[in-house]
């Protein structure tokens, strides 16, 4: 005897391996579109609600800081050239009349405009860091709200996409699942459609079986009417 190739026994077996797979495929799906999508989605999201926007007021308070610190900077600059100078001046000063007094003159001019200039240019350097600084206060709300809404986007995008690919997920299960009950669903349309296909020739049959008479009536007066 001949190998039974759609034996109910292996339509049932290739059924549950069919629908085994198809929640294996879901699962698989689901997995990880929560691990690769979803949550970080809903971390940055979480991130996004607890992001920090400063208020005027809190501007305020950082301005009046900053300009505290840099005044303080400027006042210990200031007293730090201050000694400095006091040094030079104390190491060059000698009698108008004294042997050298005109050369020591123009080196104690030379190392004072020396110490001005770096004086000068530590000044600036203070004003410049001051003024970043403070600029950094302004446009403090503004960047803030630019970066939250780039985590809200960033977010919505994950999420979207975590969604997409359940979604997709869904549609190759459910592929499987039509290919593992396909048979079961083909057997139901054929059930919903025998008993009106069967009510139909049952209405239908008379009218053939009048027409049928009426042909056989007519062929044989026809043979009569040849006699």
């Amino acid at each position: 005897m001949g190998q039974e190739y759609l034996s109910e026994q292996k339509y049932q077996s290739v059924k549950k391996g069919l629908v085994v797979l198809a929640v294996i495929v879901l699962l698989g799906f689901i997995i990880c579109s929560y691990l690769f999508l979803l949550a970080p989605g809903l971390e940055k999201m979480k991130d996004a609600k607890n992001f920090n926007i400063p208020t005027a007021q809190d501007g305020e308070i950082q301005t009046i800081a900053i300009e505290e610190k840099y005044d303080k900077l400027e006042a210990e600059l200031e007293e730090k050239y201050n000694i400095l100078e006091k040094e030079i001046e104390d190491k060059y000063t000698k009698e108008m009349g004294k042997d050298g007094w005109f050369e020591e003159s123009q080196i104690k001019a030379k190392e004072i405009t020396e110490l001005n200039k770096k004086r000068a240019e530590e000044s600036m350097d203070l004003e410049f860091q001051r003024n970043t600084e403070l600029i950094k206060v302004d446009s403090a709300t503004d960047r803030s709200e630019l970066e939250k809404t780039k985590i809200r986007s960033e977010s919505l995008r994950d999420l979207s996409f975590g969604a997409f690919v359940i979604f997709f997920g869904l549609i190759v299960s459910g592929g499987i699942l039509f290919a593992a009950f396909g048979r079961n669903i083909f057997a139901f349309q054929a059930q919903q459609v025998m008993p009106v296909a069967k009510e139909g020739i049952e209405k239908i049959s008379p009218t053939f079986g009048t027409i049928a008479k009426d042909v056989t009536k007519g062929i044989k007066e026809g043979l009569k009417d040849k006699e």
